[in-house]
């Protein structure tokens, strides 16, 4: 994870908050799959579990929360493939899940009080195993997304203290406002779109609406950043920037080129 002794006041609050949304996430999801082990056969009761681990995913890659993401990658993936009929919400799936969600809930509290992503590193590497063993059980001619083999490679370093800071134009400030307005109405087309395709075309709406998902808890977590850096310095953005495309060179192992 990022090391938090060279992180900004408003990067530490976008973590916590990202935390404590998390942690709430979490108990949702923990009662949805007691009610899972009750009724096995209830799409509605996965695509909900599916969502809010789905949202974790996103947002963990974006703050930099590399083993967090790659954890909710398999989680993510063994829900597909109990949508998709490879695997049964039996009793052992269901505590693999619940197991799966009380790491999740470990390594939330450990980012939160000891600035620590992994506390038990064998156990995390234990369920990582199971997770991504059940996820090939079933259906192996299907290669899983590559994951970094070093999550630290990805996190820029600490910033350099003596460069000069900037204050942000305020035109430059509303200019990017237009363009998140600009995104939320596009979000907006693809939603509507997403129920369209639902209706007529199911396989294509399904893809569509997880892809809406991800957008929108996107958008939440542009939204917040804007809001903190109203009057933060460029190279300070610049840095976030970086970072954040550092991060999604190593998760997908190809060169990405941040032109400013």
């Amino acid at each position: 994870m990022p090391d938090t002794n060279h992180c900004s006041d408003d990067d530490l609050a976008i973590l916590q908050e990202f935390v404590e949304d998390s942690k709430e996430s979490l108990v949702t999801v923990e009662s949805l799959v007691s009610e899972l082990k009750q009724k096995p056969e209830n799409r509605v009761l996965i695509d909900a579990i599916y969502r809010p681990i789905h949202s974790i995913k996103g947002n963990s890659a974006f703050l930099g929360l590399l083993k967090v993401r790659s954890f909710t990658h398999e989680m993510e993936g063994l829900l597909d493939r109990i949508k998709e009929g490879h695997h049964k919400p039996d009793h052992d799936i269901i505590g693999t899940l619940f197991s799966g969600v009380n790491l999740l809930q470990d390594m939330l509290v450990g980012i939160q009080e000891q600035q620590i992503e992994v506390p038990d590193q064998e156990k995390f590497e234990q369920f990582l195993k199971l997770f991504q063993t059940l996820n090939q059980k079933k259906e192996t001619e299907i290669e899983s997304d590559a994951l970094p083999s070093s999550p630290e490679a990805g996190i820029a370093g600490p910033p350099d203290i003596s460069e000069p800071s900037v204050s942000l134009p305020i035109d430059e400030f509303k200019k990017i406002s237009e363009h998140l307005s600009g995104l939320k109405e596009t979000f907006g087309l693809l939603n509507n779109l997403a129920s369209s395709l639902a209706e007529t075309t199911p396989e294509v709406g399904e893809e569509l609406e997880q892809l809406s998902k991800q957008f929108e808890s996107g958008l939440e977590l542009l939204n917040r950043i804007l809001e903190s850096v109203s009057k933060n310095p460029v190279d300070s953005l610049i840095r976030r920037a970086k970072k954040i495309v550092d991060n999604l060179s190593t998760e997908t192992g190809k060169p990405v080129e941040l032109i400013l």
